[in-house]
């Protein structure tokens, strides 16, 4: 805040944040976009699982045809037996829905994916099928333009995407191939008019059912096996390392890994803990889970999380229990996602995925603003004179916050003299410094108050650090300004009991020799400081870090 024209800057968006994460060190901030908060992260331990990897066991997994359901609760499968697509959920018994004869194919469905606007995208006989489920027109057969269709991950946005297959884990077998298919034919009810006289387009219908190549996935030492859109429309390919070396990586660190595809791929992501999980789901928040076979023939469902930019996902601390699993992939389409139980999709309905969260939260967290988003007022003469944080600290919990002023638009090194710390909360790891500013509020909400005394320059950045405390207590302090003024208003005198009593400060504290008075109450559970002057600079700058249980910082 800048105390001369009153200007107020606020990190809240998602841009505003660089969140860093790491799991060997136990540290994960998250960004809830919802909320607009930052958060401490899930972090379960890195699962080990005795996990089939025997291709002639997994290989039948990844054969199995998936489901599709919609939002209303239906649902569809292919039955292999009567070689028809059928449809439950709206009514008693199963409705015929789909049979590749309606579209002159001959052979088994591989796939089924529902889509924008009613559509149903089939794979059948290496070929795309679309159908529309409100038969506005008929089923279409889209071009095949070199793709042998396999599998199918429909764009909530519209068309679909489309993985070649089946997978092939022989050394030299050609790569897979990833394609998009997009377009609808004219509804059957429209009529053309038609004759000599008449002027008409050359091509009728201006978004004809059509198939593009995207990419050949020629991975060294890997192969796809899987492929999910999330809301949003990202698509993530799931693939084996099958060959470390080639892959680049060592032989106990072999682990499944994901591509996120928008325009171009992204560095592969590795799931620690799974190598060969055989079907993929995106949650509603973007975590990926996915489903992996154990030698005694269990299925076991895994969840992550995927930090932007990061290498490696981060196991979550969340079990998702598969109550009557019947041993096949998810099904495609309503979120959250779903898994057929036995007997079968013709007798049973899907069973939506469920976590059983369990109390494990990373201990830290790490954010700050980007170094091309520094606080820049534009005006040489600027003072900077409070900061304010908001958020929720559940006890023994706390966050340091680093404020550094420089006369460039960079962030000065992390061991730098620029960097001065303030902090809310209880944090035992680090003791407090005297430099240190400590800081008292409300119950409810942590306000950090900030006065960064004559500070006249463009641009500010900082820097926040959480910890636990080993102490259940919080405290609250009453601040006072190198002059002996009470900073936040109230003081602490002890009772006859030896309890801290809270009065209003009407006085100057001129005997103090100290910045803060330390006391106890039992209603503090935040944190307000005024704090000292930053050395001369032009760019102040922001850094956040928590840890401890779960906690918001915007």
């Amino acid at each position: 805040m800048d105390a001369n024209r009153l200007r107020f800057y606020m990190l809240a968006d998602a841009q505003d944040w660089a969140t860093e994460s790491s799991v060997s060190a136990g540290e994960v901030c998250l960004y809830d976009a919802k909320r607009r908060t930052l958060r401490l992260g899930s972090l379960g331990e890195t699962r080990t699982f005795d996990e089939a990897l025997d291709l002639a066991v997994l290989e039948p997994r990844l054969a199995r045809v998936p489901g599709a359901v919609d939002a209303f609760g239906t649902w569809a499968w292919w039955d292999d037996v009567a070689g028809q697509v059928r449809a439950a959920g709206g009514g008693a018994g199963t409705t015929l829905r789909f049979e590749p004869a309606q579209v002159g194919l001959s052979g088994a469905v591989t796939d089924l994916s529902p889509g924008a606007g009613g559509v149903l995208y089939l794979a059948v006989a290496q070929r795309v099928v679309a159908l529309h489920l409100r038969k506005v027109w008929s089923a279409v057969v889209f071009p095949a333009e070199g793709i042998a269709a396999h599998r199918i991950a429909a764009d909530p946005r519209g068309g679909a995407y489309v993985l070649s297959g089946p997978p092939s884990f022989a050394p030299n077998a050609p790569p897979a191939v990833l394609g998009r298919v997009d377009g609808q034919p004219l509804p059957d009810i429209l009529s053309i008019p038609s004759g000599a006289g008449l002027f008409r387009p050359t091509e009728e219908n201006p978004d004809p059912p059509r198939t593009r190549m995207l990419e050949t996935l020629a991975w060294p030492g890997e192969v796809p096996v899987a492929l999910a859109c999330d809301t949003e429309g990202r698509l993530a390919v799931l693939s084996w390392v099958m060959d470390p070396a080639l892959a680049g990586v060592p032989a106990d660190a072999a682990y499944a890994r994901l591509r996120f595809y928008t325009g171009r791929f992204s560095t592969p992501v590795a799931l620690p803990g799974v190598l060969r999980p055989f079907s993929l789901a995106i949650l509603p928040d973007g975590r990926a889970v996915v489903l992996s076979l154990l030698d005694d023939g269990k299925v076991e469902a895994v969840a992550y999380a995927l930090p932007a930019g990061a290498s490696e996902a981060i196991p979550q601390g969340d079990y998702f229990p598969l109550p009557g699993h019947d041993g096949g992939p998810f099904l495609q389409g309503a979120q959250p996602p779903h898994h057929a139980v036995t007997p079968g999709l013709a007798d049973m309905a899907p069973v939506p995925l469920q976590a059983l969260s369990l109390p494990r939260c990373a201990e830290r967290g790490r954010a700050a603003n980007p170094p091309n988003r520094p606080f820049d007022s534009g005006d040489g003469r600027t003072v900077w004179h409070r900061l304010y944080v908001e958020a929720l600290l559940p006890p023994r919990t706390g966050v340091r916050v680093w404020l550094a002023a420089t006369d460039a638009p960079l962030a000065p090194p992390s061991a730098s003299p620029h960097w001065h710390e303030h902090r809310l909360g209880l944090i035992p790891e680090a003791p407090v410094h005297p430099d240190v500013r400590m800081g008292a509020g409300y119950r409810c909400r942590r306000r950090c108050r900030s006065n960064w005394g004559c500070c006249p320059r463009r641009r500010p950045r900082a820097r926040v650090a959480c910890s636990p405390s080993s102490s259940s207590a919080p405290t609250r302090r009453c601040v006072r300004s190198p002059d002996g003024t009470c900073g936040c208003g109230w003081s602490c005198s002890a009772t006859a009991a030896g309890r801290p009593k809270w009065e209003r400060c009407a006085r100057m504290h001129r005997a103090s020799p100290t910045w803060t008075t330390t006391c106890r109450p039992s209603i503090a559970r935040s944190s307000s400081a005024r704090t000292r002057t930053p050395p001369a600079g032009r760019l102040p700058r922001t850094s956040w870090s928590v840890s401890s249980a779960s906690s918001r910082v915007c």
